[in-house]
Parts: C-alpha cells; sequence; structure tokens
C-alpha cells in the first residue's frame, strides 16, 4: 500500500482492520504501517464521500484495539480539518459528525501518552486567549440555539400531546364497535406517534444535560485556569454583546446581562417541555436535571434569573406541582441556597399574599407549599437566613393577622402563620424574635378572641397550635403565660397532635419557671388542667400515660389541691321518670320500666363526634329515639283515610295535647292518660324536649340522614297542624279578637289557653316545647345542627303559613275577593314579600320572644342562632306582628353586632341584613299611617339614636347605625337631620360638655366619629358655638400629636392602634368641619390655617390611614379656596428643611413630599429637582453613604433611591430639563449596585419610577433615546422600559413616529426628502422640550457628523430590535405604516446586507438574530 491511491487501497485497509481482532498475532508486526496507510490514504484521497467514510469506519476499528497506539505520532496529522473531512462541501456537510466524533475519541484514547508539545496546540486550537472573547461568543450562540430549540417544543408539544389524545379518544370510540368492524378498523395510537414522542424526548433530555456544560462554560470563560475554581464576582461590562476588535475585558466570573436574559429562556420555554414526560420517574429525574444547571450558576445570575422567570414558573407550577421540587433541590443546595431564597421570599411576599384569600384555589395552595419548603430550608441555616428573613417576617406576621380579622376565610393565612411560627421555634433567630416582640400582643390577641367568636371547627386545631407556638422566647410570653393558660388546657382536652403541643408546653412552662410564678398564672385553670392530665393516666399502648404520669409528679402536691373546689358529678335532678314501658304478661301482671336512661344512652350514641360509636349502632339509636317520640305524640298507630271524617282526623290529632278539643265522635280512640304530679309532669316535658332536640339535630348528620327520609319534616308539619286548628278553634269561639292587641293578653293566644289546660289536669305536654326545641338547636355550638334546626323551623312556618292562607284564601272566595299575598318593596333591594294583614298566625308570636332572647344567648352560636331564626320569618310573618316586635328586634340584632368580633364580617353582613330587611318590611311612608306603626317607628329612631350617640359603640356598629337611619328616611320620604333634630340635643351635650381627655381612647373615638356623623348630615345638625369650637380645637390637638413618641410612651401595640385610630377619626372631622360654610368666616382663619398645616405634617405620617384622610382633606382645601403664599410655605418649610441633608431622608418623608407635589405641582420650584439630583449622587458611592448617619435601616438604600427618583414625574412641567441627567444618573447608579443584594441591574428598582417620568415627556423622551440609539446602555433601558406593561405611553408614541426610527436607524434607505422631513420631525441635538423651551446639549457621542461606522452598524441593528418589538407587541403596527415596510423591503435586498452574511463570523449574536428580521416580518 503506498502513498498513490490505487482502486483496491481502501477496501483492502477496510479488509485488514476488520481482521484486527481476529487476527492478532499476523498482523501485529504491520502495526504502524496499517496506521500511517490509513491516515496517508485520508491526506491522498479525492473528496469521495463514500471514499472517506469508509476510511474513517476503517479508523474507528483500529481505535478499539490495541494497534491504536500507532496513532501516537500521527495525531498532529489528524488534528488538520481537511485531513479528517476534506475540502468538499458534500463531504463537510456529510462526514462532520463522524470526523469530530472520531477526533474526539482519539483525544481521549491517547490522553495519557501525549505530551505537553502535543496539548497545548489542541488546548490553543480553542480557547487561546486572543480567542476567548470570540470562544465566549460562540458559547452565547450555542446557549440561543438551545434556546430556540426549547422555544421551538414549548409550541409544539402541546400539539404533540393533543395528537395523542386524540389517538386515544379514536381507539376508545371504536373499541365500542362490534367485533367484525373492530377487526378491520383497529385504530390505536400510531406507531409514528410514539416514535415522535420518543425522539423529543430524549432530544429535550440531550438539550438538557448539554445546558448544563454550556452554563459552566460561560460562566467561567473569563477566569485563568487556576482560578475555575475560585469564587471571585465581579460586574460584566455593559453592551448587548462582544465584538471581535473590542478591548479583552478583566477577568470575571458570571455571566452578562445578555447572557442572563438569554438563558431566562431556558426556564421560561424548558418547563413547558416537562409536560411530554407523563411519567414520575421520568419527570423527577427532569426535574432534577433542570436544578443541576440551576445550581451550577452564579449566585448574583440565579437572583437575576429567577427576578426575570418567577412570574411564569409559579404559573406553570400550577398546573405542574412536580417543579416544585425543583426549587426544594435549590434551597438544599449550598452554593445558591441563599440567593434563591432571597428572591423567593421577596416574590411571594409581594406579590402572592393575597391569593390566600381564597384557600381552595390551586395557587394559594402553591403559595403555602412553597412557604412551608422555604421556612423548611431556613430553619436548618438560621445564621445563613436571618438578614434574608428579617425585613419580611413582620411583613407577613402583619399581613396575615390583618386579612385574618377581614376575609371571609382565613384558613390559608393561619396555615402560613403556623409554617412561619414552626421554623421560627426551631431555629435561633435573635434579631426576627426580637423585632416580633411588638406583634405579641396584638397576634394573641386576635388568636384568643377568634378561639372564642365565630369560628369553624376546622380552624378551632390550628388556632391552638398558634397560640402555642408564639414565636418568642419565654422570657418575652411572661406577662401573657395567664392568658395561655385556657388555650392550654383545650389543646388537653385535644386530639394527638393538641396533646402532644400541650404536654410538652406544659413540662417546658413547669421545667424552666419557678412554682411560685407558675402557680398564680394556673389559679385560675388548675383544676382543669390536673384533670385533664388525668384523664390520660392510661395503660400502654395510650402515648400518653407516661408523660402526663410524669407532670403530674413534677407538680408535686399542687396535683391534689384542686380536690378543694367542687367536682362536676352526674347526677339527676328529678326523681321522676319522662317515660315508662309498661310490660305486661300472663296473667295481666304489668311492670313499669324507666327508659330515660336508655334514652341518654342513645342520645350520647347518636350525638358522639369523634367516630368512637359505629354507624350502625348510631342508627339503631335514631331509630329508637324516633320511637320514643313518636308515643309521646300519642298518635294512634294506622289510620286510612276510608271511613274517617276530618273531624276524626282532626280528634286524633289534638288528641295527646288538649283533651277538651275532642268531639263526641272520636270517643272511641279516647285514650286515659292517668293522673301526674308536677314533677313527673316536668320529667316528661324534659324528656320530650331531649327527644326534639336530639331528632333534629341529627337531621344534620350525613352518617344519619337520608336525603328520603323526611320524619323531621314530618314532625315540623305535626306541630303546625297543631298550632293551626288550635288558633281555628279559638278563632271559631272569638271572632271579633283584636288583631293588633297586646302579645300576652290576646284572646286568641295559644300559649295562655294551653297553660290553663295544662294547669287545671296536669296530663298533657306543651305543645311550645317544640319551639323550645326549636331555639335550643338554632343555638347549638355544633353550626350543622344550626343549619338543620333553620330548614325544620322553615318548613314549620311555612307549613303554617300554607295553613293560614287556605283557611284565608276560603273566607275570601267565600265573600268574592281575591287572596293575593301583600308586597313590600324597595328601589335598591329585591321586594320582600309578607302574608296580608288577616293572615294572622299567633305562634309566631311565641316563637319571636324566644329567638329574641337567644340574641342575647352568652355564645356566639346562640346569638347568630336567634338572628338566623328571625331572618327565617321575616317573609313570613305579618307586617303588625312584626311591627309589635320590631323595635326588640332591632334592640336584639343591634346587641349582637356590639358582640361580634371585627373579624366576624360574614356574621357581621348577616345581621345586618336581617336588619336592614325588617326595617324595610315594617317602615313605609304609604302605610305609616296607624298608631302603632309611628310609635314603632319613633322607637327604633330613639334607640338608633342613642346608639349612634353612644360613646362605646364600635366604628363598625356606628356605621351599621347610620345606614340603618339612612333608609329609615329614604323609606319615609325625609332627611336623617329631620329624624334626629328632636332627639339629638340631650344625647349631644354629654359629648361635647366633657373633655376628650377625660375619657378612654375608644370613648374618644366614638364621640369623635358620633360629630363627624353630625356635621356632615345636609343640612348639618350642629350649630356653631363656642363648644363646639373648643371641641374642635382639642381635636386639631390630637391630631398634631407626634406618633414617634407615642410609639416610645405606649409600648403596648393595641393603645398605639386605638391612639392612630383616634388620629383618623380627629382628622376625618377637622376635615368635614373645614367644608362647613359657617366655619368659613373671618373669625375663625386662624383656627382653619392651623388645621391646614397639621394636614401638611399629616402627610409625612408611617400610618396610611391617616395620610390617605389628610391627602383628602388637603385636597378639598385648596379646592375651596386659594391658600395665602404665607401660609403655604410655613407649611412647607419643615419638610422642605429635612431635604436639605441626606441623613434625614426617609421613606415617610419622601412619599408625603410626593403626596404633596401631587396636589400642589405648581407651587414647587423647579430647582427642587436639582437637590433631589445631588442626593441621588451619594448613591454612587455606596461605601461612605452606608457608613454616614442616616434615618432607614441598613440595606434599604435601594428604596431610597428608588422613591426619589419617584418624585420626579410629579415636578412642574418644566422639569424635562433634567430627562439626561436623570437617565444617565440612574444608569450609573444602577451599576453601582452592591452586589449580594436582592437588587442589581436587571433587577433594578429603578426602572420604574424612570418610566414614570418619561411617561409624562414621551415625545421628547423617544427623542432622546432614539438620538442615543447607538449606545448600547441607552438603547437597553429603552428596550426595558417600552417592553414593560408601565412603558405603555412610551411605546405608543414610538409607534407614532415610525418616521424618526427609520431616519436614526435606517437613514441612508430614505430618500433625502423624506430624510429632510424625519430630521425636521425631531431634534435631538437641540431641544427635547419644545413645549417648555428648555435646551438641553447634545452629547458629543451623538453627534451624526461624529459617528463613526461601528455606530451606524449598531443603530442599524438595535433599530431593527426597535422595529421587531413594536411588531411582536403592536400586531397591527407595521401593517399601517407601508413607509416601514417599504424600508425593511430595501434593507433585505441590500448589498450591505449580503456582504453581511457572508461575514457573519464577524458579527456578534444578536446582530445575527436580527440579519433575518426582514423575512420574519
Amino acid at each position: 500500500m503506498s502513498k498513490i491511491l490505487s482502486p483496491g487501497s481502501v477496501p483492502t485497509v477496510s479488509f485488514l482492520t476488520y481482521l484486527l481482532k481476529s487476527c492478532v498475532d499476523y498482523i501485529r508486526p504491520h502495526e504502524e504501517s496499517i496506521c500511517k496507510s490509513i491516515v496517508n490514504l485520508l491526506v491522498t484521497c479525492s473528496d469521495s464521500v463514500s471514499i472517506r467514510k469508509e476510511l474513517l469506519v476503517a479508523l474507528k476499528h483500529v481505535l478499539g484495539t490495541d494497534f491504536k497506539r500507532g496513532l501516537f505520532p500521527l495525531i498532529d496529522t489528524l488534528l488538520e480539518e481537511r485531513v479528517l473531512v476534506g475540502t468538499g462541501r458534500a463531504c463537510f456537510e456529510t462526514l462532520r459528525p463522524l470526523a469530530y466524533s472520531l477526533l474526539a475519541e482519539v483525544v481521549h484514547h491517547v490522553r495519557g501518552n501525549l505530551s505537553l508539545s502535543q496539548v497545548e496546540p489542541i488546548f490553543e486550537k480553542g480557547v487561546d486567549q486572543p480567542s476567548m472573547d470570540e470562544a465566549r461568543i460562540l458559547l452565547g450562540r450555542i446557549l440561543d440555539a438551545f434556546v430556540g430549540k426549547f422555544s421551538t417544543f414549548k409550541r409544539t408539544i402541546p400539539q404533540l400531546l393533543e395528537e395523542g389524545e386524540e389517538g386515544k379518544d379514536r381507539s376508545t370510540l371504536r373499541s365500542k364497535l362490534e367485533l367484525p368492524v373492530q377487526a378491520v378498523l383497529n385504530l390505536q395510537v400510531p406507531v409514528e406517534h410514539s416514535k415522535e414522542v420518543g425522539d423529543c424526548k430524549h432530544l429535550i433530555k440531550t438539550l438538557v444535560m448539554g445546558m448544563k456544560t454550556i452554563i459552566w462554560s460561560i460562566t467561567h470563560a473569563h477566569l485563568p485556569r487556576s482560578q475555575v475554581s475560585l469564587s471571585t464576582h465581579g460586574t460584566p461590562p455593559q453592551g448587548l454583546a462582544p465584538t471581535a476588535s473590542s478591548s479583552i475585558p478583566q477577568p470575571f466570573k458570571g455571566m452578562r446581562e445578555d447572557e442572563v436574559w438569554r438563558a431566562s429562556g431556558v426556564l421560561k420555554s424548558g418547563v413547558h417541555c416537562l409536560a411530554l414526560f407523563k411519567e414520575k420517574d421520568e419527570e423527577r429525574e427532569m426535574v432534577h436535571l433542570f436544578s443541576q444547571i440551576l445550581a451550577i450558576m452564579e449566585p448574583r445570575d440565579l437572583m437575576d434569573m429567577f427576578s426575570l422567570c418567577m412570574p411564569e414558573l409559579f404559573e406553570c407550577m400550577i398546573s405542574n406541582t412536580q417543579l416544585v421540587h425543583m426549587f426544594s433541590t435549590l434551597l438544599q443546595a449550598p452554593k445558591v441556597f441563599r440567593p434563591f431564597a432571597d428572591v423567593l421570599v421577596n416574590f411571594l411576599v409581594s406579590s402572592k399574599l393575597d391569593v390566600l384569600k381564597h384557600p381552595d384555589s390551586p395557587a394559594a395552595k402553591l403559595v403555602l407549599h412553597l412557604f412551608r419548603f422555604l421556612f423548611g430550608a431556613v430553619a436548618k441555616a438560621p445564621s445563613d437566613c436571618e438578614r434574608i428573613l428579617q425585613p419580611q417576617v413582620p411583613v407577613i406576621m402583619e399581613a396575615c393577622m390583618k386579612n385574618a380579622t377581614e376575609v371571609e376565610r382565613p384558613i390559608g393565612y393561619l396555615q402560613l402563620l403556623r409554617t412561619m411560627f414552626r421554623a421560627l421555634a426551631g431555629g435561633k433567630f435573635e434579631l426576627l424574635l426580637r423585632d416580633l416582640i411588638p406583634t405579641l400582643q396584638p397576634c394573641l390577641n386576635m388568636l384568643l378572641a377568634m378561639l372564642e367568636g365565630p369560628t369553624g371547627e376546622d380552624r378551632r386545631e390550628l388556632l391552638l397550635e398558634l397560640c402555642l407556638t408564639l414565636p418568642a422566647r419565654l422570657s418575652s410570653l411572661l406577662p401573657h403565660l395567664p392568658r395561655l393558660m385556657k388555650p392550654l388546657v383545650m389543646c388537653l382536652k385535644g386530639g394527638d397532635d393538641l396533646v402532644s403541643l400541650g404536654l410538652r408546653t406544659l413540662e417546658f412552662w413547669i421545667d424552666s419557671l419557678n412554682p411560685d410564678f407558675l402557680e398564680p398564672s394556673m389559679a385560675n385553670v388548675m383544676s382543669e388542667v390536673i384533670l385533664a392530665l388525668w384523664s390520660h393516666l392510661r395503660p400502654a399502648p395510650y402515648p400518653w400515660g407516661g408523660k402526663s404520669l410524669q407532670l403530674l409528679g413534677k407538680l408535686g402536691g399542687r396535683n391534689r389541691r384542686f380536690l378543694k373546689e367542687p367536682l362536676a358529678l352526674e347526677c339527676k335532678e328529678n326523681p321522676e321518670h319522662g317515660l315508662r314501658l309498661i310490660l305486661t304478661f300472663e296473667p295481666s301482671t304489668s311492670f313499669l320500666v324507666p327508659l330515660d336512661r336508655c334514652i341518654n344512652l342513645a342520645v350520647a350514641a347518636v350525638m358522639q363526634k369523634d367516630g368512637a360509636v359505629d354507624a350502625f349502632y348510631r342508627k339503631q339509636a335514631l331509630k329508637f329515639l324516633r320511637v320514643c317520640l313518636s308515643s309521646q305524640l300519642n298518635l294512634p298507630g294506622h289510620v286510612t283515610d276510608e271511613g274517617s271524617t276530618s273531624m276524626q282526623l282532626s280528634s286524633f290529632l289534638v288528641s295527646s295535647v288538649d283533651p277538651s278539643l275532642r268531639r263526641s265522635e272520636a270517643s272511641d280512640i279516647k285514650a286515659d292518660l292517668g293522673v301526674k304530679t308536677k314533677t313527673q309532669l316536668m320529667a316528661e316535658k324534659t324528656v320530650f324536649k331531649i327527644l326534639l332536640i336530639t331528632i333534629i339535630a341529627a337531621n344534620a348528620e350525613p352518617d344519619l340522614h337520608d336525603l328520603k327520609d323526611e320524619y323531621v319534616e314530618n314532625v315540623c308539619r305535626h306541630f303546625a297542624i297543631l298550632f293551626h286548628i288550635d288558633n281555628s278553634s279559638a278563632n271559631t269561639s272569638a271572632p271579633s279578637a283584636p288583631l293588633g292587641g297586646p302579645m300576652l293578653s290576646s284572646n286568641s293566644s295559644v300559649g295562655s289557653k294551653l297553660r290553663n289546660s295544662t294547669c287545671s289536669n296536669l296530663k298533657e305536654l306543651d305543645p311550645l316545647i317544640f319551639l323550645d326545641a326549636l331555639v335550643d338547636v338554632l343555638a347549638d355550638e355544633n353550626r350543622l345542627h344550626a343549619k338543620a334546626a333553620l330548614s325544620a323551623l322553615t318548613v314549620f312556618a311555612e307549613t303554617l303559613l300554607l295553613l293560614a292562607r287556605s283557611r284565608h284564601a276560603d273566607v275570601l272566595m267565600s265573600r268574592g275577593g281575591p287572596g293575593t299575598p301583600m308586597i313590600v318593596s324597595s328601589p335598591s333591594m329585591s321586594p320582600v314579600y309578607s302574608p296580608p294583614p288577616s293572615v294572622r298566625i299567633p305562634v309566631f308570636e311565641q316563637l319571636l320572644p324566644r329567638l329574641l332572647h337567644c340574641c342575647y344567648g352568652s355564645t356566639w352560636q346562640a346569638q347568630m342562632g336567634g338572628v338566623m331564626g328571625l331572618g327565617a320569618l321575616v317573609g313570613k310573618v305579618t307586617v303588625e306582628t312584626l311591627c309589635l316586635f320590631q323595635v326588640l328586634i332591632v334592640r336584639g340584632l343591634v346587641y349582637v353586632l356590639k358582640r361580634l368580633p371585627i373579624y366576624a364580617s360574614k356574621e357581621q353582613e348577616e345581621t345586618s341584613q336581617v336588619l336592614t330587611q325588617v326595617l324595610r318590611v315594617v317602615n313605609n311612608v304609604d302605610e305609616a299611617n296607624s298608631e302603632a306603626r309611628r310609635q314603632s317607628f319613633q322607637g327604633v329612631v330613639e334607640f338608633l339614636a342613642s346608639e349612634l350617640f353612644n360613646a362605646n359603640a364600635s366604628i363598625n356598629v356606628r356605621k351599621i347605625v347610620q345606614s340603618c337611619l339612612a333608609l329609615l328616611a329614604s323609606r319615609t320620604g325625609s332627611e336623617v337631620s329631620e329624624l334626629l333634630e328632636p332627639l339629638y340635643q340631650p344625647l349631644l351635650q354629654p359629648l361635647i360638655m366633657r373633655p376628650l381627655r377625660l375619657k378612654t381612647v375608644d370613648q374618644q373615638v366614638g364621640t369623635v366619629t358620633a360629630l363627624n356623623f353630625c356635621l356632615a348630615l345636609r343640612p348639618p345638625l350642629l350649630k356653631l358655638n363656642q363648644e363646639l369650637v373648643t371641641f374642635l380645637q382639642e381635636a386639631l390637638q390630637i391630631a398634631e400629636a407626634d406618633e414617634t413618641v407615642w410609639v416610645v410612651k405606649y409600648m403596648n401595640p393595641k393603645v398605639v392602634t386605638s391612639l392612630n385610630k383616634l388620629r383618623t377619626a380627629c382628622i376625618e372631622l377637622l376635615c368635614t368641619a373645614m367644608a362647613w360654610a359657617d366655619f368659613k368666616t373671618q373669625n375663625h382663619s386662624e383656627l382653619r390655617a392651623k388645621i391646614i398645616s397639621m394636614f401638611f405634617k399629616s402627610l409625612t405620617s408611617r400610618t396610611p390611614e391617616i395620610v390617605a384622610v389628610a391627602k383628602e382633606g388637603l385636597r378639598q382645601v385648596i379646592l375651596q379656596q386659594r391658600m395665602p403664599k404665607e401660609l403655604l410655605q410655613s407649611s412647607l418649610r419643615p419638610i422642605l428643611v429635612n431635604l436639605a441633608h441626606t441623613k434625614n431622608l426617609s421613606m415617610p418623608l419622601l412619599q408625603g413630599l410626593a403626596r404633596l407635589l401631587e396636589l400642589l405641582s405648581n407651587w414647587f420650584n423647579v430647582t427642587l429637582g436639582g437637590k433631589l439630583l445631588e442626593h441621588l449622587k451619594k448613591w454612587l458611592e455606596p461605601e461612605k453613604l452606608a457608613q454616614c448617619q442616616k434615618l432607614w435601616k441598613a440595606g434599604e438604600e435601594p428604596k431610597i433611591a428608588a422613591a426619589i427618583i419617584e418624585l420626579f414625574h410629579l415636578l412642574p412641567s418644566a422639569a424635562g430639563k433634567f430627562l439626561d441627567e436623570l437617565v444617565t444618573l440612574t444608569i450609573d447608579l444602577e451599576a453601582a449596585l452592591p452586589p449580594g443584594q436582592f437588587y442589581s441591574e436587571i433587577n433594578s428598582p429603578y426602572r420604574l419610577p424612570l418610566t414614570k417620568f418619561l411617561n409624562r415627556y414621551p415625545a421628547a423622551a423617544v427623542d432622546y433615546f432614539l438620538s442615543r440609539l447607538c449606545q448600547s446602555k441607552y438603547f437597553s433601558r429603552f428596550m426595558y422600559i417600552i417592553r414593560s406593561d408601565a412603558g405603555q405611553p412610551l411605546r405608543e408614541e414610538l409607534a407614532k413616529s415610525p418616521e424618526k426610527i427609520l431616519a436614526s436607524a435606517f437613514p441612508e434607505f430614505l430618500p433625502k426628502t423624506d430624510t429632510s422631513m424625519a430630521q425636521g420631525a425631531f431634534t435631538p441635538p437641540t431641544a427635547l422640550m419644545g413645549d417648555e423651551g428648555i435646551v438641553t446639549p447634545q452629547p458629543e457621542s451623538s453627534n451624526p457628523t461624529s459617528a463613526n461606522s461601528g455606530e451606524t452598524t449598531d443603530a442599524y441593528f438595535q433599530g431593527l430590535a426597535l422595529v421587531k418589538t413594536l411588531v411582536k407587541l403592536m400586531p397591527g403596527w407595521l401593517q399601517s405604516n407601508r413607509v416601514v415596510f417599504d424600508t425593511l423591503v430595501l434593507l433585505y435586498k441590500s448589498p450591505a446586507r449580503i456582504v453581511r452574511l457572508q461575514n457573519e463570523q464577524e458579527l456578534n449574536l444578536v446582530q445575527v438574530s436580527l440579519m433575518t428580521i426582514n423575512q420574519k416580518l
């Protein structure tokens, strides 16, 4: 085999290499010559694809044997590209993958035998220092290709999955066909689809694995080899991408801004690709691979990437919960744990806490899941994460406490508090616990109030756990220890988890505290604690017996002191039996078997809550109770319709109640009830009531209630018929009974008649017991039982109403009149239907007092039971009856509103709706002519007025009373002032005459609020006198109080909160007084000036409510009058003086100045902007700024600077002259952001405030940035702003100026006339503010005459990027601007574009991607 290629050379070499493994001994002497022959043939052969491929395959066979040693000396020749691939295009395209994989294999096999002189060329071939930037550009292009592929998959995978689902649906549909047809139409999912899915999975996995290498390579591209393992970090240079001619940057570790933006596309698009991996193992593996990519990134790059991608990732995680494990992996990675936790907690706290208002939504569940991961990871490294959590935990605490008392279902916020409390209890967070000390008492107040007030059973255990896991050291909890004893006792009586928590807490207190200190704290609950511990003294395997015995031993002799107090023992109050069974045996021997204990046992089984009794036995117990109830109702066993008259049926119904109503026709079924004593009758009533209560309550148990079973409904109908028959009989005997007489003295009162008959014979049970039972179940602690009672009450009332209406209709028909119900309507609410006045049901007069008594119950369940019952009767009771009870009902409902806690918004709304409905039904201007109506109306107004001027009334109750007065005024066609005119003098005088300082804070709030309401009425209810002026001066003194002094003086947060409410109420009162015409006289000008000064001062308050009220008051003053210049200057001076020094700046000061600028922008001098710029320049030296004395906390520097920039868009219109200086300074401030913190150039806090400023001057801003189109640092900010939602005004202004874009980016492609016209349309070199006449000097770099060719090229590509962005964000823009389209066509056809395509390697990645923009558009 010579160097001359003969026709048989290549086949011969191929055959010899095939025999290498089988004929090793024969070929061994020719090892060197065979390797040389193959390489020589590669050098000399022609560019034939088949020949070269056969030689490469032969070389691959050699690499698989020991003959590869012959290739070592020939490695230099193999490194030449023309030797491996050849020079032909066909060979280059076809053989390149095989050739380079073969080269990599050669280097892999011989790497241990290569000398340094051979290694250096290999290394220098790809990564020599002069071409380091080129290598990074190449890596960037690879990264861009990967991102593009992921974007393609993001669009195609949903279609692929849809095709697979359609295939499954088709096969499922055809599987329902008959067997012969199935044999013909066997349409399973095509094999091609399965193969395509498999190929996509394999390719995605390959891309993800390759991304890890690319990210690592880009991160370490500018580090010397000796520093690759070091963690140095620098700030990347500005610009989209470096060019080959740029200077070599300083070595740094990390990614540039454009690379982070590009890499974020992998995360945004890649997570959508996980939908293709259906199996859990595959999905888990892919999530792990993604996590590995992120874990190798530099912390700063990771923070920037997630700040860009977090919103989209959150939406993806809602549908794909496996992505949460990626977050879990990052929270466990030591390198990126802290920065990722910082980004995650900022994102969740700033934008996702509101989703917890809907705890059942997937977003809320995801937020709680992420918080669990976050706090779980933070608890393992408290020292590293305390700085991250310190600014966020108080915000979480405040938001949870606020929403827990306001939203309807606060379970999500309570669960978040539990997660946070557990994490803080498990770690050493000294600074955090110290910051949370002021919130302990408000939090405990809230939790205890929710335990006592309206709360569901699902929240009870959660609230108890929160009470005993408050995040504080024991020394901080000592003042609150007595209040924690009740939750402790409830925990010891709860489930297993609560018992464990209670025992651990009690043991900790006993071990840590002196007995002399602990015993007084436990004095009130000592007996309950000891009894609860004794209840757990059970043998193994009960888990808490040993621990309880240990705690009793630690208590020593104190565990027996509770024996001094009487214990709650079971006893039988009445010796008689309520229900007895008579058993008769032959020969007629009878036995009395008492059933009371059996009934009690059955009741306990039915009402069992913890599932200790099997459902079968509970059902049998309920059947037994129903039989007992039926026996007490004394109904005949079997009655048929045949042969039974209506009179007989009536006697059946009333026989067990009133024997005096029996007729002679029913004498054969008369029962002998015997003679009873009073105690026996009381026992029977008690058992009867217990049976009714249990059976009604059991109707709410899903295990016991059958939808087809109407036993309870039939019992309700039975009693309704009883009351109806009794009423009919009474009406027959006394037809002239008055309808509007006293309730208890009515001749038709069923109660008096039944009481008389009961007292006479002591035989019958009172049917009013049924009403008592209904009300008792309405007041049950179990709200499900209350709902069942409400349903029973509704059936009972509707049956009574139906019977009464049918009787009324029969009477009217006999008289020839219609029988339609009366309608009481209102223009603001849905109409309410009430029965006609003649449809009077006396039993409702017995039921209403019972429901009103329920409203005054000791528990909130009883009170809400009364409200529910009253609401159910409003549309069923006649207006005359409601009129009799109106004052009592209003008093009862207002009492309920007073007792409800502030967080019970649902219960408050329900109560206020019932109150409003009663007032609407009873009070109507057309029907207020009767004396009873007038007296009832006057009584309601008097009561509401007394509550309005009650200083102790809460704000919520006062608002509801005010709305009720407004409703009454509208229903009667009058004003509220007219209603209160005769009543307010004796009620209001005590409020004004007594100084505010002599009252409690809450009473002061009530007094001020009441006077504010009176002043706000039109016409005002008050007259301006000296007492009122003195009161206003006192309110002004309170409004001017320094809140910082209050916080120091009153360490109690509850007192501080009440004082802030008082300040808010006083400012509202003064706002109302300023709008009062009588107060605008010259005599009160001095007081008005002081009030205006107070408005200015209050704008810098830290309390949002005070700021909002003061701002509104100042706005009204500005609208009503022109303020004197001296007053304005004196009011502004305190604020402007603080602006003189940087150390005096604070967030309240800057926010107050912003509010002033909103109201009084024209009164400020534009030179204020220059002073603000001076302050901002201090932020360019963060080291010096951190060392100087200041009012803000460490780490808040970026927020202060952002607040300063926020002021510029509020300055007078002449502030446009600061455009250039502010934009340049903002860019410098972003570059000066300290590393290692949350904010960076990509995640900058300054861009949104700057966007607001640019939006105010959109035309000047567009001209400014277009004139600097070739400067990447300006262009990148401009692109960010027009892409953002806040930059819409700027984007719209840019879209209206296509000629400006073309003139700035492509001037050579415009006709001369168009160019001159476009240049005349905007004048960036001379005047940026044409309207204001403010001139800004043009920077030298933006002078067109001095622009070099490189700047022109940059402007060209960045102009294309602008056009691309506008087309993407505004799809119809290109279609409506023909000149842009024509210019793009010229660009596409231009020779310069062809030249650039031929020199593609000299362009950066962005330029390459924009070269095809014309074709895409």
